[in-house]
């Protein structure tokens, strides 16, 4: 792995001198430039590249040895920084840089860019729509994500630092695996197995464009939903507590059942990217260890145990639960039974990712009905 400092360029024609000295602080070689200040020595150097979506080249205002020439053809004059990013990234291509570029948008309008969108997921469609590893608003909004866009501006940057230079040609996928970090994890065995049913790509750097698929997979298609790594809440309905006291017994409890979840918390690459992350492996190791008979399938058993056992967890006593989303992807932090719910079939939904539900009740009022999962039957003529 690569353990040199990881450098970002934020690309904007506006000062971002604030930026850059918070990512400074957190250790980072961060600077910033002008979209017309870039040259090739920056684009060799660089790990990450967090480019401005709107400015104006063409603007007279521009300082005198930044203006481009006039009468420039159209094809040779990036009008956003979606253009200028695909300009960036092919020019990266032919450099002879040893280790792929990362590129990121900032969006000052992340709201208007991502019009119609769910929101939960509105960073990774629009990132895998224009070959881009991440796009991060400009301010922070804890509404549409609880993590700082400058945080995860900057665990992208680690990610792509530490992104594996060498990969197996044999067996790509252990490279890969290994760079998660299941080494690290007791439950390595069912961790590998789980991955591999997440259809990680199967072909790494020699065949694809930027060499980038494991880290674009992990970051765009699983911690977004709840795959082998899953949230706070997919972990309290499956072990059987409310999502508050696995909260305050993740902080509070020196129980062995919060020490084991502790143990199963993600801690590898792109782990800031999202709220808290847990690996389901490390979950269901830590429930088969409370069952006597090896049987840890219902989940109010589960909780029972577990809240006689730790009294900082309380058992959320519902039969067969399941986590709800609203129309913009929003996980609800209360659990329902399957019962009051009905299966959704959301756009841009991995197939190996757990079942997305939506509350019957609150089809109408969310708007939910063209998400339902289709019923099974033959096609109407």
């Amino acid at each position: 792995m690569n353990k040199s400092t990881p450098v970002i360029y934020l690309i904007d024609d506006m000062e971002q001198s604030a930026a850059v000295e918070e990512l400074q602080q957190n250790g980072l070689d961060a600077s910033y430039l002008h979209p017309l200040e870039v040259e090739e020595h920056h684009l060799k150097r660089a790990t990450l590249l967090a480019v401005d979506q709107y400015f104006d080249l063409e603007d007279v205002s521009i300082d005198e040895d930044l203006r481009l020439p006039e009468e420039l053809p159209l094809s040779v004059v990036p009008r956003d920084g979606l253009a200028l990013s695909a300009v960036l990234r092919s020019a990266s291509e032919d450099i002879g840089r040893s280790r792929p570029l990362g590129i990121a948008l900032r969006s000052g309008e992340l709201t208007q860019l991502t019009r119609g969108l769910p929101q939960a997921i509105r960073e990774p469609l629009i990132a895998a729509q224009h070959d881009l590893e991440w796009v991060v608003s400009k301010q922070a909004n804890a509404e549409m994500s609880a993590v700082r866009p400058l945080t995860q501006i900057q665990a992208l940057a680690i990610a792509l630092n530490e992104f594996p230079s060498h990969w197996s040609e044999s067996a790509p996928r252990n490279t890969g695996s290994l760079w998660l970090g299941i080494g690290n994890i007791s439950s390595s065995g069912l961790a590998t197995r789980q991955i591999e049913q997440c259809r990680p790509p199967r072909e790494v750097a020699r065949t694809t464009a930027h060499g980038l698929s494991w880290l674009r997979w992990l970051v765009l298609r699983i911690l977004p939903f709840p795959t082998f790594l899953i949230s706070d809440i997919h972990v309290a309905a499956q072990i059987g507590v409310t999502p508050e006291s696995l909260r305050a017994a993740m902080k509070y409890s020196d129980s062995s059942v919060a020490h084991s979840l502790r143990a199963s918390v993600y801690t590898g690459p792109l782990h800031e990217m999202q709220r808290r992350r847990f690996w389901r492996s490390g979950v269901l190791q830590m429930l088969s260890s409370l069952s006597s008979d090896g049987d840890f399938s219902d989940p109010a058993t589960n909780g029972d145990l577990i809240a006689q056992k730790d009294t900082h967890f309380t058992s959320h006593g519902i039969f067969d639960p399941v986590v709800t989303i609203d129309r913009n992807y929003f996980e609800s932090d209360t659990i329902f039974s399957r019962s009051d719910c009905l299966r959704l079939a959301p756009d841009g939904w991995p197939p190996y990712a757990d079942p997305a539900w939506g509350l019957k009740s609150a089809m109408e009022e969310d708007n939910l009905e063209d998400l339902l999962a289709p019923r099974a039957g033959f096609l109407r003529q």
